[in-house]
């Protein structure tokens, strides 16, 4: 019997509800007056490629093989990523004008190149499917890749079962993930009868040369010789849908939007830094095909309040309630990620990495300030490391920053790449937190450097600064290995004699900080890859600045249910002679869907609240959309930021105003639902696959 989740899951009874909600592997459902059933059926619960629904038997190739996933409770096909694939009987889509085709799918796979279902003739003529880690991709052309027709939907997909349902009729496309359309494409030329006779098919295997093959679980592949609506996809995966499929907004910038259908509310997260009007937001609506809004034109809402929308399904009301929320994460306008956060004066700064370059190959540093820790000001380019710019001894990949305040002068140590492509740490020196900056001509830490004195390290990079209270300041860093070295007083130069690895810090990839509380230090880390949405940061403590650390396990991760993924590299900041403190990071672009060329080097810079257990240790961040609330440092500079704001002539907001972000590559053109799939329950499953139900 095969496991489906059919609803929201809210409670572990209404878990242990859902699993026992079971359906064969052929499905039969009344669509109005008519029962729909697919020409074809893969259950593998045969232990092979038979058919249930006909004659139309698979071969299993190159180590395809049909395992029992305790997950689902049923037989699946598990291919191995290495020359395994299933093959349809060829010719079996020839002529099709129409097509459904379903799959559920557990994809191990990143960001490579790759076809989870393949139909068509050669790398000219073809339909796929492509599985990504945090993208589905359906795509048809006449014409090889230059070509293309696509639609997508994107949200945390890797190890995750996910039901994908790819149509095509006429002119139109559509994809479905776990029986919500996330995106149609129209005037689509191509089509699979026009690939003639013998087309072929596959589940893991592409039609170029040069792509690897799919790895991870395939089951319940139904393929249906019409297009089925909208509401018969539902109806056969036993789902809800709303009346809407997107909601975007040509004014504000929508981080995303999530829905509950069991109480037919709908929460809109609009971004305050990269939208103009921060009093109300105008919303789109893009009903499914068996909707409509009862309402002209665009729908305004007010931040923080709520207002109710009707819709038409099927010739039934349909009222949901809509709310409006302003979200101080992302804090930065565009991409900015590795932040350094600290407090100079009466004012906040952040140091950033410009991010948004494939091979996180950005040259620039950016400096911002707040009055507020809300509001901040982007003071430019305080440091290039381009070729011949700031940087003697660079040539690019500007990298993970952090400042120090010291003797009257403020020290920036920052990493980039020598001539060779290996990367050092430098540091530069102004008189201002806002520069200019003159940087030394010479690295101050090299891994050679780390090798002549005995110390491990796989690339020198990610500097931290901490001065102790007897006011000694040192240097934290590494990739692939922690260091700590002391540095001299002219923050300039180190004392070699003091460099020593840190040793056994849990999952340690990057990024090491300390900071220290009632004689406590607390070391936090970056672990997993800054391209993975796994990306996070460990804790440990110590007695002494050198260790050595005791674990504490993992204090700031991802929330999949928010579109918030890859939490990490961090820095965390004291209020000045308070016991509050403030974590920032950074997090993958949203709307998750933005980009299309992968999401690790498209990052921005997130503000949450750090808290401190009654036994002194560090509790577990939340990382939220909405941010942190206002935060002065002094009664003066609140009092001036009131005047400043008392001052301002507001500038009214047109429709037509679109939010200005940095973009650096193509962007989707997808709005937040099609660019994230809400997470609503996950269950552990063989082989690291769960069960998920996303929207």
């Amino acid at each position: 019997m095969k496991k489906q989740i059919l609803s929201t899951l809210k409670s572990a009874s209404a878990l242990v509800l859902a699993l026992t909600l079971a359906f064969t592997g052929m499905i039969v459902c009344s669509a109005g007056s008519a029962e729909i059933e697919p020409i074809l059926c893969y259950d593998f619960e045969s232990g092979d490629g038979t058919d249930s629904a006909g004659d139309n038997d698979a071969t299993l190739k190159g180590g395809a093989k049909v395992e029992y996933v305790d997950g689902i409770e049923s037989n699946a096909l598990y291919l191995n990523g290495s020359n395994s694939y299933l093959e349809f009987p060829v010719g079996f889509f020839d002529g099709m004008n129409k097509l459904t085709l379903s799959l559920d799918v557990c994809s191990q796979m990143d960001s490579e190149n790759f076809f989870t279902v393949a139909i068509g003739k050669d790398s000219n003529k073809y339909l796929f499917l492509r599985t990504r880690n945090n993208e589905f991709r359906y795509a048809i052309t006449e014409n090889s890749w230059s070509s293309e027709y696509d639609v997508l939907g994107s949200g945390n997909f890797k190890n995750v079962w996910t039901n994908v349902t790819l149509v095509i009729h006429g002119s139109t496309m559509q994809l479905y993930i776990n029986g919500e359309c996330v995106d149609e494409q129209t005037g689509v030329t191509p089509s699979l009868a026009k690939f003639g006779e013998n087309v072929l098919g596959y589940i893991g295997k592409s039609f170029y040369d040069g792509d690897q093959y799919f790895k991870g679980y395939v089951d319940n592949i139904k393929v249906y010789d019409t297009a089925l609506s909208d509401t018969t996809i539902a109806e056969l995966l036993g789902v809800k849908v709303t009346p809407f499929r997107d909601i975007t907004s040509s004014r504000s910038h929508i981080i995303t939007w999530k829905d509950d259908k069991e109480t037919s509310t709908v929460n809109v997260y609009v971004s305050k830094s990269q939208s103009k009007n921060h009093k109300s937001v105008k919303l789109k609506f893009t009903t499914q095909p068996n909707a409509s809004i009862d309402a002209d034109g665009d729908v305004e809402v007010a931040f923080g309040t709520s207002k109710e929308i009707t819709f038409t399904v099927n010739g039934e009301k349909e009222t949901w309630t809509v709310n409006a929320i302003l979200s101080a994460n992302p804090v930065l306008d565009g991409q900015f990620s590795d932040p350094d956060i600290d407090v100079f004066g009466d004012r906040y700064y952040l140091y950033t990495t410009s991010d948004g370059y494939a091979g996180w190959s950005g040259t620039k540093f950016h400096v911002f300030s707040s009055s507020n820790l809300v509001d901040w000001t982007d003071h430019g380019v305080i440091l290039n490391c381009e070729r011949g710019k700031d940087v003697k001894w660079a040539v690019g990949n500007a990298w993970a920053p952090s400042i120090e305040e010291k003797n009257g002068k403020y020290y920036f140590y920052f990493c980039a790449k020598d001539t060779a492509g290996v990367s050092h740490i430098g540091v530069a020196v102004a008189d201002s937190p806002t520069g200019p900056f003159v940087a030394e001509d010479e690295p101050l830490m090299t891994v050679d450097i780390c090798k002549k004195h005995g110390v491990s390290m796989g690339q020198a990079i990610d500097p931290s600064i901490f001065t102790d209270d007897d006011g000694t300041s040192y240097m934290l860093f590494g990739n692939g290995a922690a260091a700590i070295v002391k540095l001299n007083d002219d923050m300039i130069s180190c004392d070699y004699k003091t460099l020593k690895n840190y040793n056994n810090l849990l999952d340690f990839r990057e990024a090491i900080t300390v900071t220290k509380r009632d004689g406590i230090y607390h070391f936090t880390w970056s672990c997993d890859d800054t391209g993975s949405p796994n990306y996070r940061v460990n804790y440990g403590t110590s007695d002494s600045i050198y260790g050595p650390i005791k674990n504490r396990g993992t204090i700031l991760e991802k929330n999949a249910e928010l579109d918030i993924l890859g939490t990490g590299h961090h820095s965390i900041l004291q209020i000045p002679g308070e016991d509050e403190y403030y974590i920032a990071y950074h997090r993958f672009y949203t709307p998750l869907g933005h980009f299309t060329d992968g999401t690790g080097h498209h990052r921005q810079t997130c503000i949450d609240k750090l808290t401190f257990s009654s036994r002194g240790y560090m509790e577990k961040v939340t990382p939220t959309l909405e941010g942190v609330d206002v935060r002065y440092l002094s009664k003066e500079a609140e009092e001036a930021d009131k005047n400043k704001n008392d001052a301002e002539t507001t500038v009214p907001v047109t429709d037509d105003t679109t939010p200005v972000t940095d973009v650096t590559t193509e962007e989707t053109g997808c709005g937040a639902a099609t660019a994230a799939a809400a997470v609503i329950v996950t269950l552990t499953a063989t082989l690291g696959c769960a069960i998920v139900k996303k929207k």
